[in-house]
């Protein structure tokens, strides 16, 4: 029983600090860049251009990506371990294909670059969560196009991992799964 009153008040303390059951989260800010601007993200090289209607997989903004556009975002440190999902969305209008260089960036200083080649036609799913170094914490993420015969359009980026929240509700559950029952007098 006391477990219940615990719940409860914890439930209560983190809906009341604003905190979100939801479960998983997205670690970048803007990812369909549907504020109408490129922040947080920033250029690093070129000129990425926040645009609509071109280029939208989603919503009502997407990005434009002239050659060498190169946009970054840098984000709390989080364990590759925790997550579980990195995708993104790109439409190709090139009568051939096009580039996009990646590069995840870690803590301790190191980062990991590399390229898909997306044929031409409309919006495509990519997800490269694969390319995450097992070990290291993630800390910023980064998109270059590589096409100088045009424009390339990026979309929706995902970064997932669990919200703390989720991982303290997983914990509180595993309590009442794992809890002995009460012990009956003989």
């Amino acid at each position: 029983m006391r477990i219940h009153i615990v719940v409860l008040m914890l439930a209560i303390l983190f809906t009341a600090a604003g905190q979100s059951f939801a479960g998983p989260a997205n670690l970048l800010q803007n990812p369909g860049f549907e504020t109408g601007s490129l922040a947080p993200w920033f250029a690093e090289a070129g000129t990425p251009m926040v645009t609509s209607p071109q280029g939208i997989h989603s919503g009502s903004y997407g990005l434009t990506a002239p050659f060498g556009a190169t946009i970054r975002q840098n984000f709390a440190a989080t364990p590759v371990s925790e997550i579980t999902h990195v995708s993104f969305y790109i439409d190709n209008a090139l009568p051939e294909p096009a580039q996009v260089w990646l590069t995840y960036y870690y803590d301790d200083g190191t980062s990991f670059e590399f390229f898909l080649s997306a044929d031409s036609g409309d919006f495509k799913f990519a997800r490269v969560d694969a390319y995450l170094e097992p070990g290291k914490n993630l800390n910023g993420f980064s998109s270059r196009t590589g096409s100088a015969l045009g424009n390339v359009y990026l979309d929706d980026f995902l970064i997932i991992a669990p919200e703390p929240t989720s991982i303290l509700l997983a914990l509180i559950a595993g309590c009442f799964v794992f809890r002995r029952p009460p012990r009956r007098a003989a």
